[in-house]
């Protein structure tokens, strides 16, 4: 599963796809639960993040089998894909609700920044966006703290404060180089555009 989790960040889909696949097939033998369920979440989000939505929806589907809460932020992210923003942010707030763990939560609260502000909830979005830093400086890691660049600068860009999101999105691009990890950082790329377009 941490292969997996590696090669997606790294760009390299297919390969994850397979480890992924791997890691649901071994692990759907008398397992930890909670292996099973981190092996079908991965490759629900490896299926969305290829637009394979029906092979991504019957993953998450699998994962909540495992136990309820797993596939939340998954559903939520592929239901904002599909489009039905209200739908996403149903499943995404719920999920923050009922996620405790720093490193868990702080994944929740990436997707939850970009699914409220869509939804048009600056207030929410700036109050997770801030714990996301919280968690941020208190785990020390770069993905995080990229995570929390990059939602400080969408909170920002929202607010109409182009220059100082600019600032905060291209530190969060310039961690997600150095990770290389090259879809996060194409994600913080759109930003970009934006803010400079605007």
């Amino acid at each position: 599963v941490r292969r997996a989790e590696m090669l997606q960040l790294h760009g390299s889909w297919s390969e994850a796809l397979e480890e992924a696949q791997k890691a649901c097939d071994i692990l759907s033998a008398p397992n930890p639960k909670r292996a099973v369920r981190a092996a079908y979440f991965r490759l629900g989000e490896l299926h969305r993040l290829r637009g394979e939505f029906d092979k991504a929806e019957a993953a998450y589907r699998k994962a909540s089998e495992w136990g309820d809460e797993a596939a939340r932020p998954g559903l939520a992210m592929l239901r904002f894909a599909q489009g039905d923003v209200e739908a996403a942010n149903a499943l995404i707030r719920q999920a923050a609700s009922e996620t405790e763990s720093p490193g868990a939560r702080a994944r929740v609260l990436d997707a939850y920044v970009e699914i409220v502000l869509s939804a048009g909830d600056m207030d929410s979005a700036r109050t997770a966006a801030a714990e996301l830093e919280k968690i941020a400086r208190a785990l020390n890691t770069a993905v995080l703290d990229a995570l929390a660049s990059r939602a400080r600068g969408a909170i920002q860009l929202a607010e109409n404060d182009n220059a100082v999101a600019l600032v905060s999105l291209r530190s969060a691009l310039a961690r997600f180089r150095e990770l290389d990890a090259p879809y996060e950082a194409a994600r913080t790329r759109m930003l970009i555009a934006r803010a400079l377009h605007a």
